[in-house]
């Protein structure tokens, strides 16, 4: 069932994470962030659970159309309510108060419908980050540019608290 997937990862990995670890438990302090398939879902729960999420990071987004989806992703009813671009026109509200950044490699072959996202979001007046490097969908792509997704956590942490954890990002 997807819906109670979703309620899992938005609400128990949360309440569990919130309970083991010393963490700041309201929605100006949680980002989610996903690589791949990850970051459709960490959007689409961003958007699907708007008072846990206020930071998001989706990296080589794989966006499909419902018609190329396989048939395990559910019917259009509930593609429609998983579909990040659906989601963005039909959530707009909540999207403005995402802080989102967006990445793709130039190589993707998720890059054209990633590009139309970004072209959505501007048409809606969404205000976002939008990245496209050299590079594909491999780990190497998403190695190179470690630092610059932790980055920008730390930036977004800084903007949404006014603190972020005020040094460079640096790996080796």
């Amino acid at each position: 069932d997807q819906e109670a997937w979703g309620r899992y990862m938005a609400k128990d990995v949360v309440a569990d994470v919130d309970a083991r670890y010393r963490t700041v438990a309201d929605l100006a302090h949680r980002a989610i962030g996903g690589v791949s398939m990850g970051a459709h879902g960490a959007v689409q729960l961003a958007l699907n659970y708007p008072d846990t999420f206020s930071i998001v990071g989706a990296h080589s987004l794989v966006l499909r159309r419902f018609d190329t989806a396989p048939s395990y992703f559910g019917s259009q009813s509930d593609w429609s309510k998983r579909d990040p671009m659906q989601l963005v026109v039909a959530k707009p509200a909540m999207a403005k108060r995402l802080r989102l950044w967006i990445d793709i490699g130039k190589d993707d072959p998720w890059a054209k419908l990633a590009e139309q996202f970004n072209g959505e979001l501007d048409t809606l007046g969404i205000t976002h980050q939008w990245h496209e490097w050299s590079g594909d969908h491999s780990a190497s792509y998403w190695c190179h540019h470690l630092a610059d997704y932790l980055h920008y956590y730390d930036t977004a942490f800084a903007l949404e608290n006014g603190a972020g954890f005020g040094g460079a990002v640096r790996l080796s």
